[in-house]
């Protein structure tokens, strides 16, 4: 069969920033892609009304996507790009700020009369002034675009690990 050049998820609407991204389906497909050695992007705006607008957004996806297909990603990574509403001011390349939930649950009923649960709240970031995190740049207006990979192992911990384990 035929492979793909390149996956590409979204337009996701709302952040895929910070720790959202272990929450994300639109972050799950970019993986999945990356899984099977696929060059993937995922994209993600910051705005969840119905209507939101995506037209400014176009001019860098495309950028975007040209540099991609040009020139490639780098190997074992896969591409989280979030845009701010509105203008954007241009691109950022960021790490994803740690932080967490302040978590509101809102309880629903799906069409299948099944009870599920919406997670919504705000992100509260452990560093608001770490001007290297994908957070930092959306609050003032900037896209961000954050490498992510697969593994998530904490290789420096491994040792300690072993120690506290007697192995």
């Amino acid at each position: 069969g035929l492979t793909p050049q390149l996956v590409l998820s979204g337009i996701n609407h709302g952040y895929n920033a910070g720790l959202s991204t272990i929450y994300s389906g639109t972050m799950g497909a970019a993986f999945e892609g990356l899984a099977h050695g696929l060059p993937s992007i995922a994209f993600s705006l910051g705005d969840y009304a119905l209507d939101a607008d995506f037209k400014p957004c176009r001019p860098y996806i495309a950028r975007i996507i040209g540099q991609a297909l040009a020139h490639g990603i780098p190997a074992g990574v896969c591409l989280n790009v979030n845009f701010p509403t509105g203008e954007i001011q241009g691109l950022k390349v960021t790490t994803t700020a740690m932080g967490r939930w302040i978590k509101e649950y809102d309880h629903r009923v799906n069409p299948f009369g099944n009870d599920y649960y919406w997670i919504q709240g705000d992100y509260v970031c452990d560093d608001p002034a770490d001007t290297s995190t994908d957070m930092y740049w959306l609050e003032r207006g900037w896209g961000t675009v954050t490498p992510c990979r697969l593994d998530q192992t904490a290789h420096s911990a491994l040792p300690a690990v072993a120690h506290l384990l007697q192995l």
